[in-house]
């Protein structure tokens, strides 16, 4: 029906019209409203749901910088330790070698003396022994070694007096190639990981 006849029947009804139309306007902007109202709702619903999956983005953004810089914290932390374990290691070594080459010093002294003097012979000989044991527990293989043939190679020179001149002898025969053997085993032990050290005792 159109316009015209539905304002026959109102008139035929004793409605006037005007009532009619601004009802059918006012229900029409009702549902107009209604329309808009849902998709501005729709609009913000996504709109927020947006703005939560860029947060959420974001979050997990930071929160896997924050973990790479933790474990980058951490690496290095341990890279530290490593490299402080390491100088300490090679500290302890450098020391333990320069007392040993002390102790065989001091006892080729007192083996060569014009009169050699046994209490000294032993006590470098108490030395050499108290240095082979700290040395065992931080030499690598070649150092132990040869503080093992040489500590085998010294032990008959404090066990029997003898003249300086045989004393002197033995100690070239028996004792001064393995201390040259000694030498570069810890020269090479030294080498890593800080620069190689002369701990070596001139004769």
């Amino acid at each position: 029906m159109d316009l015209s006849g539905i304002a026959a029947l109102c008139a035929l009804a004793g409605i006037p019209v005007t009532v009619v139309v601004a009802r059918w306007q006012t229900r029409t902007a009702l549902e107009q409203t209604e329309a808009n109202h849902r998709a501005a709702l729709a609009q913000a619903e996504a709109s927020h749901r947006a703005a939560l999956e860029v947060a959420e983005a974001s979050h997990r953004s930071a929160m896997a910088v924050a973990e790479a810089s933790h474990r980058h914290a951490l690496e290095l932390t341990h890279k530290q330790a490593d490299a402080e374990r390491a100088q300490l290691l090679w500290a302890a070594k450098q020391a333990a070698y320069s007392e040993y080459q002390g102790a065989l010093a001091r006892l080729r002294h007192a083996l060569l003396e014009e009169v050699p003097d046994r209490v000294e012979i032993v006590a470098a000989g108490e030395a050499i022994h108290a240095g082979f044991h700290g040395i065992s527990m931080l030499a690598g293989d070649d150092v132990k070694n040869a503080v093992i043939q040489i500590r085998v190679a010294c032990t008959p020179l404090w066990g029997f007096p003898r003249s300086p001149q045989a004393n002197a002898e033995l100690w070239e025969q028996r004792v001064a190639p393995l201390r040259i053997e000694l030498d570069d085993a810890i020269r090479r032990d030294l080498e890593s990981p800080y620069p190689p050290q002369q701990l070596t005792a001139s004769d």
